[in-house]
């Protein structure tokens, strides 16, 4: 049986590791930049694709305090 999304979110180091959406978990070193959209976040990651993963409206509190915003 394979692990989910929220039970590797759990294990991974909650000061390094946070789960934005429910299919995306980033590694908070590899944040480019913040948008702001719709009264939510979008990150922008720093890989090859600079890919836009939207915060799901749920974790939008608790992003926030993760990043200082």
């Amino acid at each position: 049986m394979g692990t989910t999304a929220g039970g590797l979110g759990r294990k991974l180091a909650p000061g390094s590791f946070h789960r934005l959406h429910r299919s995306y978990i980033l590694n908070m070193k590899c944040i480019k930049e913040i948008l702001s959209s719709d009264g939510g976040y979008v990150v922008v990651a720093t890989d090859r694709d600079e890919t836009h993963i939207p915060v799901a409206r749920r974790e939008v509190r608790h992003f926030r305090e993760a990043v200082g915003i």
